[in-house]
């Protein structure tokens, strides 16, 4: 019986492959070069849903196709819209859910297919490198004084500089980036200091 995520597996490769110009030859030296012997005829298989790959051989792929490609990509898929996803033999799901799941976004949809919203847990774990923003409102009401100036300039960015409110918003979220601080210039404070207190 054919395994479905073997084949879907061997199709994006193929595809990713043929994008990026690369014969089934190139990219097994791709990939051997990456300290992961491969041969033209494992990629064959590969691409045609004949071998299974482990992990080691999924990384060096999604090395060797190019800074473009994710491991995710190999796994789902370039959609993510209600098209079915296999994600083992016995369990299907939209592949807006997979991809969502496999991004660390949320959790899959229970085993009625219902979606589980809410769950700050699985993000925190599975987003080391963008964690969720845990502010509660509590929180900002807390800072209500010290926002109150704030508020006039991120209106007068969006009105009278006519920047987007998005980018203004994303510029507040990059200010705790650590490659916003130790350089000239700096533009934010550092995530490192200390809640200050209330002048009031």
């Amino acid at each position: 019986m054919e395994n479905p995520v073997q084949r879907r597996f061997g199709d994006n490769v193929r595809t990713l492959r043929q994008e990026a110009g690369m014969g089934q030859a190139e990219l097994a030296e791709a990939v051997t070069a990456q300290g992961v012997p491969m041969r033209l005829n494992t990629v064959s298989r590969i691409e045609n849903g004949l071998r299974s790959t482990d992990i080691t051989e999924l990384l060096a792929i999604a090395v060797a196709l190019g800074d473009h490609v994710s491991p995710n990509r190999l796994l789902i898929g370039p959609e993510a819209g209600e098209e079915p996803i296999a994600l083992t033999p016995n369990r299907v799901v939209e592949a807006y859910w997979a991809w969502r799941w496999a991004a660390g976004d949320g959790r899959l949809p229970d085993e009625d297919g219902i979606p589980v919203y809410g769950d700050r847990t699985f993000p925190q774990l599975n987003r080391p490198h963008d964690p969720p923003d845990l502010t509660t409102v509590d929180e900002v009401a807390s800072w209500s004084k010290q926002l109150a100036g704030v508020d006039r300039e991120i209106w007068r960015a969006v009105r009278e500089l006519g920047i987007p409110a998005r980018v203004v918003l994303a510029y507040a979220r990059m200010l705790e980036h650590p490659i916003f601080h130790g350089r000239d210039g700096e533009l934010g404070p550092s995530a490192s200091e200390d809640h200050p207190e209330d002048p009031t």
